[in-house]
């Protein structure tokens, strides 16, 4: 896999999802209300509140699942002590591809 990163910008709300998925593997589980006001707030302070370019929860979820994919291998390395299969703030049943 290639980070989008490396290749080109990122869609909006990746970088969102890279700071989800480092802050649940260095802190532990994150809970799902919190991320939703994370992504509400990101959204408001972009000023896309409603706009149809927001990001919604469902692309966070993507993009966290695709950059856990990236980060996996430095688990307990890096200050990353936790699995994002055991912290990570939804169901992996509710990420839909």
């Amino acid at each position: 896999m290639v980070d989008f990163d490396d290749l080109t910008l990122a869609p909006f709300g990746y970088d969102l999802a890279k700071l989800v998925v480092s802050t649940g593997m260095t802190h532990g589980t994150l809970r799902s209300e919190a991320t939703e006001a994370a992504l509400a707030v990101y959204n408001i302070c972009a000023g896309r509140p409603d706009d149809a370019t927001a990001c919604t929860f469902g692309q966070l979820r993507v993009y966290a699942e695709f950059h856990h994919r990236l980060t996996a291998r430095y688990l307990h390395r890096n200050g990353y002590c936790h699995a994002w299969p055991d912290v990570r703030p939804w169901r992996e049943s509710e990420v839909s591809w």
